[in-house]
């Protein structure tokens, strides 16, 4: 959450009764992201509202291969991150209305 950096995610399954998947909040004023140079690949995410949520700072993370499913924002939030990278993501399953890369989720 605040301090998550070079790590990998994969074969996971997540939800359905959460309301975020991962959670990379910014670092408390510190100026990094809580989130730096980490992989989400090969899962699944069922959850309420996002599937990744990426805030101020977030620099470098990567999801790659994941299915997304349920969410009713977005499949994965953006907040002012930076060279982020999302490729062949399965985003089929979210829910009507909601979008595949968003900047913010209310």
């Amino acid at each position: 959450e605040h301090n998550t950096v070079r790590d990998t995610f994969e074969n996971f399954k997540l939800g359905p009764n959460i309301t975020t998947g991962f959670n990379c909040e910014w670092n408390d004023g510190s100026g990094l992201g809580g989130c730096q140079y980490n992989t989400y690949q090969h899962g699944t995410i069922a959850s309420q509202k996002a599937g990744v949520f990426l805030d101020l700072g977030s620099a470098g993370n990567n999801v790659q291969y994941v299915t997304f499913a349920n969410q009713t924002c977005a499949a994965m939030v953006d907040n002012q991150g930076t060279t982020n990278t999302y490729t062949n993501n399965n985003y089929t399953g979210i829910a009507a209305g909601a979008v595949p890369l968003a900047q913010y989720c209310y």
